[in-house]
């Protein structure tokens, strides 16, 4: 039986909690709603031994407190994307694993999704990748600490990096904030070497909810869609096919790859080394923003 604490009950901590819930050899031994509250939640630290992970799905402008006494116990932490909304959070928090040996995974949802993972495959062996437009727009829920850029492009950025193999060269953006200071629609240029480019569209405003992400390759386009009934389309020689995938929710797919993290002792399939890559690029895509677009060197 694995043990686990569960921080934060907000909409998506509650589909955490409601996952673990039927995972066989699971407990979910404690639940901590707040977290503001750090008396609660500290008291895992008293006895460290009385679980053996802690999940971390709070506002994201508060992983870095949450997070940092768990990693330096060399504790097992799953924390939730973005890791962090700046730069020096996430630098603390790598250095901090890097000193406890701390397993810290970081929760890139998409990335163990089978649909996805059967779009990447096929991706693989299309050749070179020329372009890459992804969409991931919805009807809020507006965050309180982050722009649909930290939200939405997250997601967008992450998967970049998994398809492209390396990091970009360069970033510009563009962004509407309608209500208020925090951006709601946005649009991402990301540069990559060999000149393959990638565009990102996020909103909040959206009336329907879309998650899309289509590569342009030498033989084919591949388009992995998680809103469509078929997720997976491959477009080539005139034809359009529907390739198979495994089954499995992607939530419960990534909650049993931190569970085996922990009974094996092995570093995750998403170090948090990639989430702290996605703080940086988005930290280089603020900069472009309040410079109405002009390209950053990342």
């Amino acid at each position: 039986m694995i043990r686990l604490a569960l921080i934060g009950t907000g909409r998506w901590g509650t589909a955490i909690a409601r996952t673990l819930g039927v995972m066989e050899g699971i407990e979910l031994a404690h639940v901590f709603g707040r977290p503001e509250k750090a008396s609660d939640y500290r008291s895992l630290l008293k006895n460290p031994e009385d679980v053996q992970g802690v999940i971390i799905a709070t506002p994201g402008s508060t992983h870095a407190e949450v997070a940092l006494p768990f990693i330096g116990r060399g504790m097992p932490v799953f924390v939730e994307k973005p890791v962090a909304l700046n730069v020096r959070d996430a630098g603390r928090m790598e250095r901090a694993a890097a000193e406890s040996g701390a397993i810290v995974f970081a929760g890139h949802l998409h990335l163990y999704n089978p649909a996805y993972r059967k779009a990447r495959d096929i991706v693989r062996k299309s050749g070179h990748i020329r372009a890459i437009v992804c969409e991931g727009v919805s009807d809020g829920p507006r965050r309180a600490d982050m722009s649909v850029l930290w939200d939405w492009g997250s997601h967008d950025v992450y998967l970049a990096l998994d398809l492209m193999g390396t990091l970009p060269d360069a970033i510009q953006v563009w962004g509407i904030a309608t209500a208020g200071a925090l951006h709601d629609f946005t649009v991402t240029r990301l540069h990559f070497p060999g000149n393959a480019e990638i565009i990102i569209t996020n909103s909040w405003l959206s009336p329907e909810k879309r998650k899309r992400v289509a590569v342009t390759c030498e033989e084919a386009t591949v388009v992995f869609e998680d809103t469509a009934e078929k997720k997976v389309a491959v477009s080539a020689h005139g034809k359009v096919s529907y390739p198979r995938y495994g089954k499995g929710a992607a939530l419960a797919c990534e909650l049993a790859a931190f569970i085996r993290c922990i009974r094996n002792g092995s570093q995750p399939p998403t170090p948090f080394a990639q989430g702290a890559s996605v703080v940086r690029i988005l930290a280089a895509a603020e900069k472009s923003i309040a410079r109405g677009g002009a390209p950053i060197k990342i």
